[in-house]
C-alpha cells in the first residue's frame, strides 16, 4: 500500500477508502477498489461469484459502465486473489461496504422459514389442541349434568387433556429425519442440519451452473498422454506424493524421458509458485523417527499451481529446475494465441523455448513428435492419434493441455513467433 508517497504494508482492517492498493501475485485483495493501472492482472473471483477461472482485469477505458459485480472487470473485490500479474487500485469501499460485505448482511438478515412437514406438524398440533379442548368440554359438562362433582369433573378433564397430547410425536420425527441422515451418508450425502432431509428428498432434480460450484476450485492433473499411452497419476491436489500408473503397472516418471520432459516444461512454463511449508517441530528427536508429509503452499493460476504439485510428485520440483534453468524472456498467455511460451537458458549454456497451451493450438506449432524412440517427423498419422487423445480426455470433462519444446541455435534475447518448429510431447 501507497500512503504519503512510501510504500508501507498494513493490516486490512485499517486500509480505507481512497488508500493505493498493491497488487501482486499471491496477494489477497483487502477491500473493493478501482483499478487504475494494471500489468496481466488475473483475479480469482471464485468465492464472490462462483466462476473458477481466473477473471482477467483491466483499467476502465469508457464505455458502458456496469452495477454487476460479474460483470465489472476494472474492480477487484474484497477477499478475491490475485493468480498471475499486477496492479494498482484506488480502494472505494471497505467492510460491510463491500460487495462481500452486502452478501454477508443478506446472510444474517435472511428469515428463517418452516420445512413443509413442520407446517404440517404445527398444523396438526393445533388441530389436536382443539380437539382435546373440546373433548375435555364435553365429558366434564356430561359429569356435571350428571350429578358429579364439579371439582371432580374438572379433574378428569384436565386428566384427559394430558392424556391425549402426543408427548412421543416430536420424538418420532426426529427419529425418523435422523434415520434419513443415516441413509443419506451411506450413499456419500453429508446432512448438517435434520430438517434438510426433508427438503432435499423433495427435491428430484438438482440444477448447477458449472463445475466450480460443486467442487473446491483445486485443479489436478489425472492424467498424461505420452509415448502414445495414458499415465494415470494418483494423489491429493495439495501433496507432492502420488503414484504414476501406465498399463496397470507403477512406474518411475524418471525413467521415462518423454514423461519427464512433460513435467519440466510444465514447471518452466508456469508462472505459480509453490513453497515448502516449514513446521516447527519442537522435538525433534522424538518425531524424526516418525514418517510425515511434506505441506506446500500453492499460489497463483489453478492450473499451473497443479501442474508444479504433479511435476514435484515426478521428482521435476520447481526449486531445483529454478536452478538449473534461468528465465531470459517470456510471452504470456492470450486468448489469441491460447497458449504461453518461455525462453530458458540451462546450466550447460543450452537454451530452449517451453510451450504449453491448448492441444489443438500446439499441435498446428510443430513439426517434430518426441517418442520413445525419439524425435520423429510429425505427420498425418501422429496429429491424429493426438488429436484422437485429446478429444477422449476432453469428453471425461477433463481440461486439457499441450506442451512442446524447441532448442535454439543461439542465444537470442526476446520472444519470436514460430510456426510449426515446435516438437510437440507426445
Amino acid at each position: 500500500m501507497v500512503r504519503d508517497g512510501r510504500t508501507v504494508e498494513i493490516p486490512a482492517e485499517r486500509v480505507v477508502p481512497g488508500d493505493l492498493v498493491l497488487l501482486e501475485t499471491g496477494d489477497r485483495v483487502p477491500a473493493d477498489a478501482v483499478l487504475i493501472e494494471s500489468h496481466g492482472l488475473y483475479v480469482d473471483e471464485s468465492l464472490l461469484t462462483g466462476e473458477s477461472v481466473p477473471v482477467e482485469k483491466q483499467t476502465e477505458s469508457g464505455g458502458r459502465k456496469s452495477t454487476n459485480a460479474n460483470e465489472k472487470n476494472s474492480q477487484v473485490y474484497m477477499g478475491t486473489i490475485v493468480t498471475s500479474g499486477r496492479g494498482k487500485a484506488v480502494v472505494c469501499s471497505t467492510g460491510m461496504m463491500t460487495e462481500m460485505g452486502k452478501i454477508a448482511d443478506m446472510i444474517q438478515n435472511i428469515e428463517t422459514e418452516q420445512t413443509p412437514l413442520q407446517k404440517r406438524l404445527d398444523s396438526l398440533g393445533k388441530y389436536i389442541a382443539y380437539g382435546c379442548l373440546a373433548i375435555c368440554a364435553i365429558v366434564t359438562i356430561t359429569g356435571i349434568l350428571r350429578g358429579e362433582k364439579l371439582f371432580t369433573m374438572f379433574l378428569s378433564g384436565i386428566s384427559l387433556a394430558v392424556a391425549a397430547v402426543p408427548e412421543g410425536l416430536p420424538a418420532i420425527v426426529t427419529i425418523s429425519l435422523a434415520l434419513g441422515v443415516q441413509r443419506m451418508y451411506k450413499r456419500n450425502a453429508l446432512i448438517r442440519k435434520l430438517p434438510a432431509v426433508e427438503t432435499l428428498g423433495c427435491a428430484s432434480v438438482i440444477c448447477s451452473d458449472k463445475t466450480g460450484t460443486l467442487t473446491e476450485n483445486k485443479m489436478t492433473v489425472r492424467k498424461i498422454y505420452t509415448n502414445g499411452g495414458f499415465v494415470e497419476v494418483k494423489g491429493s491436489a495439495l501433496s507432492s506424493e502420488g503414484e504414476f500408473i501406465s498399463a496397470k503397472r507403477k512406474i518411475d516418471p524418471k525413467s521415462s524421458d518423454s514423461l519427464r520432459l512433460s513435467l519440466e516444461i510444465g514447471v518452466l512454463c508456469n508462472n505459480a509458485s509453490m513453497v515448502r511449508l516449514k513446521e516447527k517441530r519442537p522435538l525433534e528427536k522424538i518425531t524424526s523417527l516418525i514418517p510425515r508429509t511434506e505441506k506446500w503452499e500453492l499460489s497463483g493460476d489453478p492450473t499451473e499451481a497443479a501442474l508444479l504439485v504433479v511435476g514435484a510428485k515426478g521428482g521435476c520440483l520447481q526449486e531445483a529446475l529454478n536452478e538449473s534453468y534461468i528465465r531470459i524472456d517470456e510471452l504470456p498467455f492470450d486468448s489469441d494465441r491460447k497458449c504461453m511460451s518461455v525462453i530458458c537458458e540451462n546450466d550447460k549454456g543450452e537454451v530452449f523455448v517451453f510451450t504449453k497451451g491448448a492441444a489443438d493450438v500446439i499441435i498446428e506449432k510443430c513439426s517434430k513428435l518426441y517418442t520413445s524412440k525419439g524425435i520423429a517427423d510429425l505427420n498425418e498419422a501422429g496429429v491424429k492419434r493426438v488429436l484422437k487423445a485429446n478429444d477422449g480426455m476432453a469428453n471425461e470433462a477433463l481440461r486439457v493441455l499441450g506442451v512442446a519444446f524447441k532448442r535454439l541455435i543461439r542465444k537470442i534475447t526476446g520472444i519470436v513467433m514460430w510456426k510449426r518448429t515446435l516438437c510437440l510431447q507426445d
